[in-house]
This record gives C-alpha cells, sequence and structure tokens, in this order.
C-alpha cells in the first residue's frame, strides 16, 4: 500500500508541475499578445500624435498673426458705431479695444513684441552707429 500512496503522490507532484507549466505558458502567451497590442497601439498613436502637434502649431501661429486684424476690426467697429451715432456701443468697443491692447502687449507671445524688439535692435544699431560717429569725430578733434 506504501508503494501505492507514493505512486499517488508522484502522479499529483507530476500533475500539480504540470499545471504550473501550463499557467506559466498561458502567461507567457499573454504576455506576448499583450506586449504586440502595446507596439501596434503605438504605431498607430505615434504618427496622430505628431500629425495632431504639427497642426496644434499651425493653429497657434494663425491665431497669433490674427489677433492684431481682431484688435484693428474692434477699432473700427468702434469708429463705425460712434458715426452712426450709437456712442454706447462704440464706448464699448473702444473700451474692449484698449483692454485687448493692454492684454497683448503684455502676453508674452504677442506679435507686438517681436516688433517691438526689432525696433529697439534698429535703435540701438542707430544709436551705436552715431556713438561710434561721434566718438571718432571726437578723436579728430571735430567735434
Amino acid at each position: 500500500m506504501k508503494e501505492t500512496n507514493d505512486a499517488r503522490e508522484a502522479r499529483n507532484t507530476n500533475g500539480e508541475i504540470r499545471a504550473a507549466d501550463g499557467k506559466n505558458e498561458m502567461l507567457k502567451k499573454a504576455g506576448i499578445v499583450g506586449a504586440i497590442a502595446l507596439v501596434a497601439f503605438l504605431l498607430g498613436f505615434l504618427p496622430m500624435w505628431l500629425s495632431a502637434r504639427t497642426h496644434e502649431n499651425e493653429r497657434d501661429a494663425a491665431i497669433k498673426t490674427l489677433r492684431p486684424s481682431v484688435l484693428q476690426n474692434t477699432l473700427a467697429t468702434a469708429a463705425i458705431n460712434a458715426r452712426r451715432g450709437e456712442f454706447e456701443q462704440a464706448r464699448q468697443q473702444t473700451s474692449d479695444f484698449y483692454t485687448d491692447l493692454r492684454a497683448e502687449l503684455e502676453s508674452e507671445q504677442s506679435v507686438f513684441n517681436a516688433r517691438r524688439t526689432n525696433q529697439n535692435r534698429a535703435a540701438d544699431s542707430g544709436a551705436a552707429r552715431r556713438n561710434d560717429y561721434a566718438s571718432g569725430a571726437k578723436r579728430r578733434g571735430g567735434g
């Protein structure tokens, strides 16, 4: 009887090992399927993300270019309303214009900041040229 119990225990142990091997194989298969699904997802996601990013940058550039036109339109509408005698609407639109203009000038991404920076550079280089000319004249004794 002892042999039969030992044989049964060996069979159960082998059966348990086989069951564990089956679970490991299923986990490996599930991991492989999951990895393939992740790669497939990323292959579809990355081009769409890059495309969306490009369109977002184009949209932001268009909005930045449009801001001065919107301000000009607001001021023109206020002037037209003032000529028509609709002074309250003209006053409100003028107030909106100055509020929006202030916000635009204070924003870091303003179109006007780029223009102002370029004007400052031109003024600085002009001042530097005048100073160079004046210093040269002083050295020659003519200034």
